[in-house]
């Protein structure tokens, strides 16, 4: 909506602030960290946003001279690879200094663990680029003289698809960090709980991408792209998720009974609740601990 009223502003606010403070907003309500602080989830985001700043301060102008000059026919193979190719990959390298801290920090030991912290990277140093990508048009009038659909996609894919892309590729690279701490027997059941795999996905998604914010192109045809690779990202993730916590699961050891902290029912301890399928590394770790120790906690019921 904002987009197509052309309100420079409340759009680039919107689009900077949508995904990050709904993915804390998330983990506040579903209490994934209950017993653990979750505003460690909160200080990684705000270290993407710090290394954000720092690096558009460097990368920005590069980026803008490319543009200029590809939009002028005099982009050379040199700028190309360095517009297109190095500064992507370098921002996909930052997006993973957070989640590295925490993998070396060592509390943090599930791969949900690094996948979360290195969305949440992603999510910070992707509110400074958009930040640093729109405000261009701030020095214009506050209805900006631009073709509506044009500038509502270009909205769109800031402040929506761009981060869901940037997330789910750094959340799958810091999952199979996180992964590699298991035995290889365990972390090697699928193909997308490799880290080598993970990497290349990245690798191949971040060029590709790059390459093409460069390309002077219709801007239709770059949201459709983008939004294309959202889309199999987002189902790349779900199978991802879906194999780490295969591979995590141990050789299956049934325990006492405890309460399942998701579906309430008394079952025998196991890796995925035998009631209602759950993973208990995908649950609220306080409800965890409450559920071994007799009761539900918090969350429970």
């Amino acid at each position: 909506m904002l987009g197509l009223l052309r309100l420079a502003g409340p759009a680039i606010i919107g689009s900077a602030v949508l995904l990050p403070v709904l993915y804390l907003l998330y983990f506040y309500e579903a209490g994934v960290y209950e017993d653990q602080p979750w505003l460690v989830i909160g200080a990684t985001l705000l270290l993407g946003i710090v290394l954000g700043v720092v690096w558009v301060a460097v990368a920005g102008p590069l980026a803008t001279q490319a543009l200029i000059h590809s939009v002028g026919g005099q982009l050379g193979p040199g700028e190309l690879a360095l517009a297109g190719v190095v500064v992507p990959l370098a921002a996909l390298v930052l997006t993973l200094v957070g989640p590295a801290v925490l993998y070396v920090h060592g509390r943090f030991r599930e791969a949900l663990d690094g996948f979360t912290f290195g969305a949440a990277s992603a999510l910070g140093l992707g509110f400074a680029t958009t930040i640093w990508q729109l405000t261009s048009v701030l020095g214009h009038a506050p209805v900006l003289d631009v073709g509506p659909l044009g500038y509502t996609l270009e909205v769109i894919r800031d402040g929506l698809v761009a981060p869901i892309v940037s997330a789910s590729l750094a959340g799958l690279v810091a999952a199979a960090m996180w992964l590699r701490r298991e035995p290889a027997g365990l972390r090697l059941r699928g193909r997308r709980t490799r880290l080598s795999h993970s990497l290349a996905i990245a690798v191949f998604v971040t060029v590709g991408l790059g390459l093409l914010d460069i390309a002077a192109i219709d801007g239709r045809i770059q949201f459709i792209a983008w939004t294309t690779v959202g889309v199999v990202l987002l189902i790349v993730v779900r199978q991802g998720l879906h194999e780490i916590l295969l591979a995590e699961a141990r050789e299956t050891l049934i325990g006492a009974e405890i309460a399942c902290s998701h579906c309430g029912n008394i079952v025998p301890e196991m890796p995925f609740c035998p009631s209602c399928g759950i993973s208990r590394r995908a649950t609220p770790k306080l409800g965890r601990i409450s559920a071994r120790g007799g009761g539900l906690g918090d969350r429970g019921g």
